[in-house]
């Protein structure tokens, strides 16, 4: 294993690239020269203007500026952007892989305590894997068709599995013992998950039904009738509420007691193309759902507006899950990568890149990690808690001031003056840069010696 010393010193060496178009290497640079300005001007002017932009239309559709908060992460995330990139690219986040199944891994969940992963693919079958040692712990086999999900009771001694043999199934996660075989639903059965008290089931069928059962009998309590296929159904936080994803464009918010539909999500705001998968976040105020129209949705859960629409990925997109403290977004594409985005500002934090297609991406219990799941027949672990650092270490450095001289907030800008404005801002920020260029070197020095590769 590498010393520190070295490590320093082969960063040194290895930092003196061309990371801009430059002759001389950005970090190490005393001054700025006339040559460094105009590249990051270049780089920079198309997305600060696209940012003024959005800021003006918030302000005609609010009436008022963004909040502070919201302004300081998009100095972070946006126009930031490419000195984190340029630290990224030294860092190496290398995945580690869980490869056994012989067809696609249509789904993959940590346990409760994170210790543990489970997959479910198109061979039929779902594996339990030690996170830590990447070993197949035990098969769960008896489907006769493709294992469409596969998900933990919330204690995490049982296991819940949806199939495309019109079934969903209960298992002993210890044994591997088939306790119960759910049946009823006329078609695919997409997902099924727990309640969050875990006494009863929740099933989502391409038959345009979602059936909720009682765990421990098997009966089938109550049946709610969508007007398409349905992809997914889930339990709202408090366990009251259910949230369907259909084939019809929309999303629906329904009552488990009176089996009515609260409310639709759609409209002239929402998803042009089938909703493939709907989740509250993690205190139930909020919704998101992902579509095959390439875009995630962050809806309010109680009026039933659009808030905000995540787009980037050029193809479908087939999850989008919260962050378990409700702060981040991930989203999971057919366009061959995950994106971790900022909920409240929408911007793109970074994306993993793959070499199939994802059917889904979820976070670890702590937020630390995340899973993603393949097309090749694999599932992949990403430790993203280098980028998580190092957005919080810049977050925490810009002061509202600054925040405020980059133009984000107080400040109305119209389209005529956009280009201008948006060359005044880089201007800013590349003072902001060179203030913080020391500590941003230190940090790339002590994430090398922690937890990365360097490459």
């Amino acid at each position: 294993m590498k010393t520190f010393k070295s490590l320093a010193l082969f960063l040194l060496v290895s930092l003196t690239f061309n990371a801009f178009g430059m002759e001389q290497d950005w970090f190490d640079a005393e001054e700025e020269t006339e040559s460094n300005v105009s590249s990051l001007r270049k780089l920079c002017a198309k997305r600060a203007a696209q940012l003024i932009q959005e800021d003006h239309e918030f302000r005609e559709k609010e009436g008022q500026p963004r909040l502070t908060v919201e302004a300081k992460k998009l100095v972070v995330l946006e126009f930031m952007k490419p000195i984190i990139s340029l630290i990224l690219q030294r860092l190496e986040i290398i995945p580690k892989t869980f490869s056994d199944h012989t067809n696609s891994v249509l789904t993959a969940v940590f346990s409760p305590d994170g210790s543990q992963i489970l997959t479910a693919s198109r061979d039929h079958t779902a594996k339990l894997w030690d996170k830590n040692t990447g070993a197949c712990i035990r098969r769960f086999t008896g489907h006769t068709d493709s294992v469409s999900s596969a998900v933990f009771s919330p204690d995490g001694s049982q296991i819940l599995t949806a199939s495309d043999d019109h079934t969903a199934k209960l298992w002993d996660a210890q044994t591997g013992n088939c306790i119960r075989t759910f049946s009823g639903h006329t078609c695919v059965v997409r997902s099924a998950v727990f309640s969050p008290d875990g006494l009863q089931i929740l099933t989502a069928s391409l038959d345009n039904t979602a059936k909720l059962w009682d765990k421990n009998t098997g009966a089938r309590i109550q049946t709610f009738n969508h007007d398409a296929s349905l992809n997914s159904a889930v339990f709202s936080p408090d366990g009251l509420q259910i949230l369907t994803a259909s084939w019809d464009n929309t999303a629906k918010l329904w009552d488990i007691q009176t089996r009515d539909c609260i409310r639709t999500f759609s409209g002239h705001s929402g998803h042009t193309n089938p909703v493939y998968s709907a989740v509250f976040s993690p205190d139930g105020s909020q919704i998101l759902t992902a579509s095959l129209d390439n875009t995630a949705k962050l809806w309010n859960t109680e009026t039933g507006d659009c808030i905000r629409t995540f787009r980037g990925h050029t193809y479908f997109v087939t999850s989008a899950v919260f962050s378990p403290d409700g702060s981040q977004i991930l989203t999971a594409s057919w366009d061959y990568t995950a994106k971790l985005w900022d909920k409240d500002t929408g911007a793109c934090i970074q994306t993993f890149n793959h070499d199939a297609h994802l059917s889904s991406a979820v976070f670890s219990p702590d937020g630390s990690q995340i899973l993603t799941a393949f097309g090749d027949n694999t599932a992949k672990l990403w430790d993203i808690t280098p980028i998580l650092q190092m957005i919080h270490y810049l977050t925490d450095k810009i002061s509202l001031k600054q925040a405020t001289l980059l133009g984000l907030i107080q400040k109305k800008i119209t389209k005529r003056n956009m280009l201008s404005s948006a060359l005044r801002l880089n201007e800013k920020q590349l003072e902001l840069f060179n203030d913080l260029r020391p500590e941003i070197k230190t940090i790339l020095e002590e994430q090398a010696k922690s937890t990365c590769t360097i490459v």
